[in-house]
């Protein structure tokens, strides 16, 4: 009985620890916020495992996942592909957009930090600088976008949620699993009417306060509670726009120097 009862047990700690080997599959895609209201919250469970939470008045719009070359070491004709999930939401008007983004390249490559390849290169910033939000490095940039170079007002527009005309946006970018992935989250609103924010700092400070309360980055190595039953994201059902999402996400780098650098 005792001999039974010692192997029983074995059985049941080796099936223990075929189960902690076992690794669950990476899932992204939105959620809804753990314990909350908030729906369609861009999720990760691992590489990073993180969110990109609305604030209250936010509501969910579209979601999807896409494919998109970019350009791979500074080169004009050389790409790289990445993989975009995102999720936009708005609030009841319209009239104040949020983007979250979780962008990813391939194994040997990683996001370059040299902002040369971005689509904001040229147009006149209103902001930029660093920041720490949930333990986490962030560079952020306020400027206006022209509609011509904007991937996400047409899903906005679909939605009955977009506006005719350029994008005031402030822009949160984070690196993470060696540069490999990036979280780039986008408040949004019109551009004011008449109204030039680079000599008014009051009405930019404003903008910003709002940017800044607009989303909250959760992260499972604080302790943040990540959302609850993630739905992966389908294959881009929003029309995004490739070509214009390119222009956003700036280029890759690695590859044969990566390469060369392990002594392959």
């Amino acid at each position: 009985m005792t001999r039974m009862i010692m192997v029983a047990a074995l059985a049941a700690l080796l099936a223990l620890a075929a189960c902690a080997g076992v690794k669950a599959p990476l899932v992204r895609g939105v959620g809804r916020e753990a314990g909350g209201a908030a729906e369609g919250v861009l999720s990760s469970n691992a590489h990073p495992a993180m969110a990109v939470l609305p604030a209250a008045g936010f509501e969910p719009v579209a979601h999807g996942v896409t494919d998109v070359g970019v350009p791979l070491n500074s080169s004009l004709t050389a790409t790289a592909s990445a993989r975009v999930w995102y999720a936009l939401h708005a609030d009841k008007t319209g009239a104040r957009q949020l983007v979250a983004s979780l962008a990813e390249v391939g194994n040997s490559l990683e996001w370059s930090l040299n902002p040369g390849m971005i689509d904001r290169q040229g147009l006149p910033m209103l902001n930029e600088g660093a920041a720490s939000r949930a333990g986490a490095a962030l560079t952020f940039y306020t400027y206006v976008r022209p509609a011509a170079k904007d991937p996400w007002m047409r899903p906005f527009a679909d939605h009955g949620k977009g506006w005719e005309g350029g994008v005031l946006l402030r822009q949160y970018t984070w690196w993470s699993m060696a540069n490999q992935v990036k979280v780039v989250v986008e408040y949004r609103e019109p551009v004011p009417a008449g109204a030039d924010l680079s000599y008014d700092p009051t009405a930019l400070r404003a903008f910003e306060e709002r940017a800044d309360a607009a989303f909250t980055l959760l992260r499972k190595e604080r302790g943040d509670l990540l959302p609850s039953d993630v739905t992966r994201s389908r294959r881009d059902e929003a029309r995004v726009s490739p070509r214009l999402l390119t222009g956003t996400l700036g280029e890759a780098v690695g590859g044969v120097r990566l390469l060369m650098n392990e002594g392959l």
